[in-house]
Parts: C-alpha cells; structure tokens; sequence
C-alpha cells in the first residue's frame, strides 16, 4: 500500500512537472510571437541614432559656444542693409538662427515657443537670423506667423560659426562683446528641451 501511494506521488509530480514545462514553453513562444528578434533589433537602432543623436547635438552646443562672431556679416531686413554689430548691444539678445530648407514643422514648432518667450523678456531681446533666398518668402513666413520680432536676412552671407555648415536652426545669445554664448540646437521630438531652455535663457538676459 505505502509503495502504491509513494508511485503515485511521483507520478503526480512527474505531471507537474511536465505540465509546467510545457507552460513555460508556451509562455516563451508567445513572447517570441509578441517581440520578434527584427523588433528587438530595430528598437535597439533607434535607441542607439537617437543615443549618437544626442551626443552630436551636446558636442555642436559646447563647440560652438563662446565663439567670436563675423560682426562684419551683413543682414537684409526689408529693403535696408546692416551688419550683425549693429544689432548687439549692452544687454544680451536671444537670436535664433534657421533657413528656409530646416525642417518646416520644426520651425513651427520654435516659432510658437518664441512668441511665448517673447511675452517674458519681451519682443525687442529676441531676434530672428534667417538665411531665405527668396525675400518675398520671409516676409509671408514673418506674417503667417504674426511675429512681431524683427528679422533680419542673412541670405548668402554667415556669423562665421561652425555650426552653420550643418544647416541646422540654432539659438544663441550675444551682447556687445560678439561671442554667441549658450548655443542651443531644438529637436523636433523634444520641445520641452527648448521651453527649458527659454528659462534658463531668462536669468543670463537679465
């Protein structure tokens, strides 16, 4: 009899057992079917650009920051001509640098943000530096806009800064001395990077 219930003890664990395993098996089949090794790898590529992304970002914002700037580079706005010194001053200015083949929804993006900003330290201490090869096309782009900031044209001309040679939009703020300090470069996914930034911007304005 103890020999009986004993075989049946083992049998039930062997069962168990197996009943387990094949659990296990079939839990891990349905995982594999959920994430593939194709999705596993794709995610670990997108994780790694952004990760080059960021790290290209952070190095243009330290590179280019405390730069001289060409103060001889000569700006367009409506039918007058100045260079880049006539517009510093005393007190820092943000300027915002972009061109007319930047990412459109990009600069949207930044627009709304400076139209904020602007509500903070005021339309006067921030500037737009645009590189449009069509005069007619900024102006549509300022009206469509309802921006009250001024901007200026740089069309073929530059500030002299590395950064530009990637034709990527830009912030940067600059007083009399001519060094853009705090260069900044928005990312379309991210735009709280930038509103940080606009605060941040606040105190070194003052």
């Amino acid at each position: 009899m103890k020999l009986y219930k004993t075989a049946l003890s083992i049998i039930f664990l062997l069962i168990l057992l197996s009943v387990l395993y094949f659990q296990k098996r079939k839990y891990q089949s349905e995982i594999s079917n959920m994430i593939s090794v194709e999705r596993l790898e794709e995610a670990q590529s997108i994780f790694e650009k952004k990760l080059k992304n960021d790290n290209f970002r952070e190095f243009l914002q330290f590179s280019n920051s405390n730069l001289e700037i060409d103060r001889k580079s000569v700006l367009k706005h409506q039918s007058s001509f100045l260079t880049f010194s006539d517009l510093l001053e005393t007190e820092y200015k943000l300027f915002f640098n972009f061109s007319d083949i930047n990412c459109t929804t990009c600069i949207n993006q930044e627009v709304k943000n400076i139209k904020l900003f602007s509500d903070s330290v005021g339309v006067d201490r921030i500037v737009l530096l645009a590189n449009y090869r069509n005069e007619r096309a900024l102006t549509i782009f300022k009206r469509m806009n309802g921006l009250k900031n001024k901007i200026y044209n740089l069309d073929s001309s530059t500030l002299g800064l590395p950064i530009e040679n990637y034709n990527l939009p830009f912030y940067f703020i600059a007083n009399e001395s001519g060094i853009a300090k705090h260069v900044f470069v928005p990312e379309k996914e991210r735009a709280d990077l930038s509103r940080k930034y606009y605060q941040s911007m606040i105190s070194k304005m003052d």
